[in-house]
């Protein structure tokens, strides 16, 4: 796509997020944003990204570096648009600096006059003194908040005024288009992974390297569950390479390393939705693992590590097995092997409230395209009514 550039026929939009750090989750949120964003012609989106070169060849579209300020000053005054992406970005548990950031684009976009849209995001945890004071302040100057879950609604709720134009949907990556056959199969081939004549459950682990008890009862969970079911177990990683070093701490202390493998490669959000897609079960310790096994209408096992976990669970009345750090591995040994056992009851349950998620999201979609379609014809009409103003002057000079 080429660079930005404000015309008549069409709409700039920088789209800002957790884009470029190999996070699988946010570059799925990424990835079908931009999807939606190809079925039109009227909107050129630009987006912010820690590694643009990755971000404009995975994805087709003009990217820049979100941590050079002039660069993204010179983007935002060309730009009457700034989508805040969707994710957990209005939190301050990984750090108060990336709260600050977030808000810091915001206001950037605030104080040069452009129209901020909040997309598909959760909000919190907010555990500083006064974090949900400035996220609830940042919102009511935003022009529009679509927000991914009900705890996020119910935070914005509160604190913006009665008539703030504020949504609820769901998660953008709940309407993401998987690889074809052909290219999964060849990656589980690439990765030595069995898909033949056996269950495959997939495990999507994260944790401090420094907590070796997590990993042991990782492994004896693994052990224990082939043990049970006699199936194979592959780990994926959802953000590299942290989680690839924790699954290959986890698989060092797996006693059958046979039945164990692990999808060592980086691959597009789509690729790896077909992965999981070929699995029987996904025991999820990251939220779009669970996503992604909702998505393809796969039976899963939720791991808590933080209250977005347990609200996605909840939209299937479903309950985290349990919450991290792991203590043993008898509770979600029993978790497994009971999904396992009626994962075609479950599989009913994620299917049915997939689809109703999914309903909530491609609505999300349409506000926002009927919102960015109102302001084309703003800017239209604010064209057309220069163009008769100039006229007039004209026909008076005549």
């Amino acid at each position: 796509m080429s660079p930005i550039s404000e015309t008549a026929s069409s709409l700039p939009v920088i789209i800002n997020g957790y884009y470029g750090f190999d996070n699988l989750g946010d570059e799925a949120i990424l990835e079908s944003i931009t999807q939606w964003f190809a079925t039109r012609d009227d909107v050129h989106p630009s987006v912010m990204s820690n590694d643009p070169v990755a971000t404009h060849d995975a994805y087709g579209v003009d990217a820049f570096p979100r941590a050079n300020f002039w660069q993204l000053m010179r983007r935002i005054f060309a730009s009457p648009v700034l989508l805040q992406g969707g994710g957990g970005l209005l939190q301050d548990v990984t750090s108060t600096r990336s709260l600050v950031y977030y808000l810091g684009v915001q206001l950037a976009g605030f104080v040069t006059g452009r129209k901020v849209v909040v997309f598909g995001q959760g909000i919190g945890p907010l555990e500083a003194e006064f974090s949900p004071w400035f996220v609830g302040g940042f919102l009511t100057h935003c022009d529009l908040v679509l927000l991914r879950d009900f705890r996020s609604y119910s935070f914005a709720q509160a604190r913006l005024p009665v008539n703030a134009p504020i949504h609820l949907m769901a998660d953008a990556a709940l309407v993401l288009e998987p690889a074809d056959t052909d290219t999964v199969e060849d990656i589980f081939l690439q990765e030595n992974v069995d898909l033949l004549g056996r269950p495959l459950l997939a495990f999507a682990v994260r944790g401090s390297m420094r907590d070796r008890r997590q990993i042991t009862a990782l492994a004896r969970t693994i052990d224990m569950t082939t043990g049970v079911l006699g199936g194979g177990v592959v780990l994926i990683p959802f953000h590299h390479p942290d989680d690839l070093q924790y699954a290959e701490a986890v698989w060092s202390m797996v006693d059958d390393k046979d039945a164990c493998s692990i999808v060592k490669g980086k691959y597009r959000p789509g690729e790896v939705l077909g992965l999981i897609g070929k699995c029987d079960l996904v025991i999820g310790m990251r939220l779009h693992s669970l996503v992604f096994a909702a998505n393809r209408g796969i039976p899963f096992v939720p791991v808590s590590y933080d209250p977005k976990v347990d609200d996605f669970a909840s939209e299937f009345g479903m309950k985290p097995a349990v919450h991290t750090p792991l203590i043993g591995p008898e509770r979600l040994v029993d978790a497994i092997e009971d999904a396992y056992e009626f994962r075609g009851r479950i599989k009913t349950k994620v299917t049915q409230g997939t689809s109703r998620l999914r309903k909530r999201t491609r609505e999300g979609f349409e506000i926002m395209g009927e919102y960015l379609d109102s302001l084309r014809l703003k800017r239209l009409g604010l064209s057309k009514m220069a163009r008769l103003s100039k006229k007039r002057v004209e026909g008076k000079g005549a």
